[in-house]
C-alpha cells in the first residue's frame, strides 16, 4: 500500500508518495505486514515532460516500478508525444509487454498510476491509469486544478471529506447526507502557487504518515501500518521535472527552484 498524492495548479503538477513496501506474511489464522523497505522510489519521471507516482504493487518481472519507468523513459525518442495520455497507454502497453492487460484482475495484483504531462498546447494534465486493467482516465488539468489521492487515504478522506470513507452514506435520510456534504472543506487550488502546492502535498503526506505511525485503527477496524518511511515530493512544469529537497537538508529549503534534481529540455 501507499499514499499516492498528485496536485494540478496553473503553475505546474506536483506529485507525492511515502516510501514504504510490504508484503503479507501469514500462519495459520493470523495475519500481518512485513516491511520490505522504506527505501522505495514511487515517484519518478517518465521522460522530459511527464511524471509519474505510483501504488499498489511493488515489483513487476522481478523489477520494481521505478526501474521499470527508468527503462521506458530512457527508451523513448526526445521527438516523442510528450501529452499525458499518450504517456499513460505507452507505459501501460510497455507493462504489458510480457503481461497483457486484463480484465478481472484480483486486486492485489493492481498497480495504479497517476501520471502528469505537458503536451505541445502548453497544459498540464492528470490521468489515473491502472494496470493490468488497462483502463486510464483523465483527473483534472492546470486549467482546472484539483487534487488527488490513491492508497491508504484514510486520514485525508476524514480531514477533507469530514467523515471516514467506510461509512455507507445511503443508510442516512436526504436531509443529512446533504449535511455531511457540506463538511469538506474548500481548498483554493486556484489561488494557489506551485510552493503553496508542495506545502499542501507535504502537509497530506505528513499527516498520512503520522497516522499509521501512531494508529492502530478503528475501534472496530485494525489498520495495518502499510504508510511509511520518508514522503518524495517532485514538481513538473513546462521546463521539466525536479524532485523536490527534503526540509532542513543541507542543499537549503524545500522550495521548487532549491534543492532539486531537475530533468529539463
Amino acid at each position: 500500500m501507499t499514499i499516492a498524492i498528485a496536485i494540478s495548479l496553473s503553475e505546474g503538477i506536483v506529485l507525492a508518495a511515502d516510501s514504504r513496501t510490504t508484503r503479507w506474511r501469514d500462519a495459520g489464522d493470523h495475519r500481518w505486514v512485513e516491511v520490505v523497505t522504506d527505501g522505495a522510489h514511487k515517484v519518478f519521471p517518465l521522460g522530459r515532460h511527464a511524471a509519474a507516482v505510483t501504488h499498489g504493487r511493488s515489483h513487476v518481472r522481478g523489477r520494481t516500478i521505478a526501474a521499470l519507468a527508468g527503462q521506458y523513459a530512457s527508451g523513448r525518442s526526445a521527438g516523442a508525444a510528450q501529452d499525458a495520455a499518450t504517456v499513460a497507454d505507452e507505459f501501460l502497453a510497455f507493462l504489458g509487454a510480457d503481461e497483457p492487460a486484463r480484465e478481472g484482475a484480483p486486486p492485489r495484483e493492481a498497480l495504479g498510476f497517476l501520471i502528469g504531462a505537458y503536451g505541445p498546447d502548453g497544459v498540464g494534465r492528470i490521468y489515473e491509469a491502472v494496470w493490468p486493467a488497462g483502463e486510464r482516465c483523465l483527473l483534472s488539468t492546470t486549467d482546472a486544478p484539483n487534487f488527488h489521492w490513491r492508497g491508504q487515504g484514510l486520514a485525508i478522506s476524514r480531514l477533507y471529506e469530514g467523515i471516514d470513507p467506510l461509512i455507507d452514506l445511503s443508510a442516512f435520510d436526504a436531509n443529512t447526507r446533504e449535511q455531511i456534504a457540506n463538511l469538506k472543506f474548500v481548498v483554493p487550488l486556484q489561488e494557489m502557487s506551485l510552493t503553496d502546492g508542495v506545502d499542501l502535498a507535504r502537509f497530506l503526506g505528513t499527516l498520512t504518515l503520522g497516522v499509521a505511525r501512531f494508529m492502530r485503527g478503528r475501534r472496530d477496524r485494525h489498520i495495518h501500518p502499510l504508510v511509511g518511511g520518508r514522503l518524495s515530493i517532485a514538481t513538473l512544469t513546462p521546463s521539466g521535472y525536479r524532485l523536490v529537497g527534503t526540509p532542513g537538508a543541507p542543499d537549503g529549503p524545500d522550495r521548487p527552484d532549491r534543492g532539486a534534481t531537475s530533468i529539463a529540455p
